[in-house]
């Protein structure tokens, strides 16, 4: 699950350094994404990310509390 949650950090990383399109970007032909894009894009991220951590917190907890039950 630990590994998940990297494979997904890194897709929401990237798409944060990706530059709006302006006309700027277009006429340098700089690669960039649209707002709607990026919201899109973040639409999709986002929960798997937050059920992954959510996962791991919990996942957490419950083997701190094994741990401290046998010691």
């Amino acid at each position: 699950m630990h590994l998940l949650l990297h494979l997904c950090l890194p897709c929401v990383a990237a798409l944060f350094s990706i530059p709006v399109t302006t006309a700027e970007t277009l006429a340098e032909k700089v690669f960039s994404a649209t707002v709607k894009l990026e919201f899109f894009l973040l639409a999709n991220y986002i929960p798997f990310l937050l059920v992954r951590f959510a996962m791991t917190i919990d996942m957490t907890l419950r083997v701190h509390k094994l741990v401290k039950a046998v010691l």
